[in-house]
């Protein structure tokens, strides 16, 4: 049997700890020495808080993790070496302390494996690029920076790269000419090129776009001849099994080069499952948005590698290089850092013009203006607008007729691609899945306004989102489906490689209705119209990232229903996730 220590029915009254937590908080105090049995139990459950909360470790020297030491009445944190489950990284307790950083073993395994493998990719002498490819790298005439020309010469010069940019910076167009370049440069050799995205949903979006990018919407023969599949979820990528992925150090990946999207949402523990499978010789490029939420999942790992001090940061040898084919003025550092040269932030954007208020908003929360950022939402400009709807038949009110108007002819629609063309004009957005504002009750009030049968009846037109992967199936976490005429019954078509394919209702593994998704699990997409609707009650989840993705999967229209007190509380509030990845990086 565990222990159950004296400080067991201030954890349980905190309201802090979930059941998971007070019981590894309990195993580690039964195996505590004598009279550090609390100690231990507060710590590890505040490990498990701190897990559930997005953070690879506990940091002990955070105000706010002393706050909480305080309030369970454990203010001898320093003296955790002395509990007996609580040591170096070598010493195999059920706790590890490094500099002021707390984890579980498994974290920091994960965390120092990743660190190695981005040394060991960052730390590969470049590459000498030839003549005859600059040109087709450095496009830009007239003095100005183009960053991506300066991303497709980071990304073949070096075998790591990291590319960020909002929408519309260019992501795809750029990774569309280092894949073109890259087959050149290894011209007349087997050179095999991988795509993959941390959900199926942004695995689809990726292949579509990156095609979309080259004349004709088709990629090139060569490209074609060495990207022999489609983009695939990291997961399927490592091929899951029951014994978990097939793919890992002792079973490397078979490609040359791995090119992952939306790496903002790789959690921690995928993202050392994905480095762990890469071959020793392989490239790697990994493109996202560092402004976007983090992973559901514990890490931040794209934030940890884009910190301010290296993003556009030059080495002398890197600009000189760059020089070579006339691209003059890179910012040069006088402190190089060991991802100096490997992180690349894309600024121009492409897709709104100057007078776009989503463009603009979306600057203001980047930098923290939140005054702006208010007084922008106060006057409709450009596409972007804000709602005050106080209590729940304002809200419907305002919901009902931009549901009905988006979506009334969709549950007669009978082409899959046409369906999925209704259903991308709008959506539904809430930082939360439950409570008068959360998706649970925002897609009953849709179903409602639209006429729908009520409960989880099928229904022509109901769309549907997969939680959880169905290898068999194809389908994955995030997938969105729609339920269509089929003869005489419904079938739910989903995206697929070569258009859509079909199942019976019945077949699906768990899944809900999803005109309203919450703004996690909106990342990847992209609608005409997004609405946010925020809860009128404090939401200890609302941040500055939050808000930007939740405005940044709007293409034309942006509304926010919500305060603008509520919108500046959001922005002055960055999200924070404690790891020790960059420390590690930087030893």
């Amino acid at each position: 049997m565990f222990a159950s220590p004296a400080i067991l029915p201030r954890l349980r009254s905190s309201d802090l700890f979930t059941e998971a937590d007070l019981y590894q908080a309990r195993f580690a105090a039964s195996l505590a020495r004598p009279g550090h049995a609390d100690l231990a139990a507060g710590l590890t459950a505040l490990v498990s808080l701190a897990v559930r909360e997005g953070h690879v470790c506990l940091h002990l020297g955070d105000k706010g993790v002393r706050e909480r030491l305080a309030a369970l009445g454990l203010d001898g944190s320093d003296d955790c070496l002395q509990t007996g489950v609580v040591g170096a990284p070598d010493s195999g307790l059920s706790l590890i302390l490094d500099g002021e950083r707390l984890y579980f073993p498994r974290f920091f395994g994960d965390e120092q494996s990743l660190a190695r493998a981005f040394l060991r990719l960052a730390g590969t002498p470049p590459r000498d690029i030839p003549a005859k490819l600059l040109p087709d790298i450095f496009k830009a005439r007239g003095g100005q920076t183009d960053w991506q020309d300066v991303a497709c010469f980071a990304a073949l010069r070096s075998r790591f790269c990291v590319i960020s940019g909002g929408p519309g910076t260019g992501k795809t167009t750029t990774v569309a000419r280092i894949l073109a370049l890259a087959v050149r440069l290894h011209a007349g050799k087997d050179f095999r090129i991988r795509l993959a995205a941390p959900t199926g949903k942004a695995a689809s979006r990726m292949s579509e776009a990156l095609a979309s990018a080259f004349p004709g919407e088709s990629l090139p023969p060569e490209l074609k001849t060495n990207l022999s599949q489609d983009a695939q979820t990291v997961h399927r990528l490592l091929g899951w099994s029951a014994r978990g992925f097939i793919h890992g150090p002792d079973n490397p990946l078979p490609l040359d080069m791995l090119v992952v999207d939306e790496a903002s949402m790789l959690d921690l523990e995928l993202a050392a499952r994905l480095m762990d499978a890469l071959p020793d010789h392989a490239g790697l490029v990994l493109l996202g948005d560092r402004n976007q939420l983090a992973s559901v999942e514990a890490g931040a790992v794209l934030a940890s590698l884009c910190r301010e001090d290296v993003v556009n940061a030059f080495s002398p040898d890197f600009a000189a290089d760059a020089a070579k084919a006339c691209a003059h003025g890179l910012p040069v550092t006088g402190s190089p850092a060991l991802l100096t040269d490997h992180v690349v932030e894309l600024k121009k954007n492409w897709r709104f013009g100057a007078d776009s208020g989503i463009a603009a908003l979306a600057e203001y929360i980047r930098k923290g203006e939140a005054e702006r950022a208010a007084a922008l939402l106060a006057t409709p400009r450009g596409g972007v607008m804000m709602k005050t709807c106080s209590g729940q038949a304002e809200l419907v009110a305002e919901l009902a007729p931009l549901l009905r108007k988006a979506f009334r002819s969709l549950g007669s629609e009978t082409d899959p691609a046409r369906a999925f063309e209704i259903f991308g004009a709008l959506r539904l957005l809430s930082p939360v899945r439950r409570g008068p504002r959360g998706t649970e009750t925002l897609n009953r009030l849709a179903r409602e306004a639209l006429g729908m049968p009520a409960g989880d009846g099928w229904y022509p037109g109901r769309p549907v989102m997969i939680l959880e992967n169905d290898y068999n199936l194809g389908l994955f976490n995030g997938d969105t489906g729609i339920a269509l005429p089929a003869g005489d019954t419904l079938r739910v078509y989903f995206p697929a490689p070569e258009g859509f394919v079909s199942f019976v209702p019945a077949r699906l593994p768990r899944h809900e209705t999803c005109y309203a998704i919450t703004v996690h699990k909106s990342q990847g997409s992209e609608f005409r119209h997004t609405v946010l609707i925020l809860p009128e009650e404090p939401c200890p989840v609302l941040s500055r990232e939050l808000l930007y993705t939740a405005l940044t999967r709007s293409r034309e229209r942006f509304s926010l229903v919500g305060t603008a007190e509520q919108a500046m509380e959001a922005i002055l509030r960055p999200a924070r996730r404690d790891s020790g990845l960059w420390a590690m990086l930087n030893r």
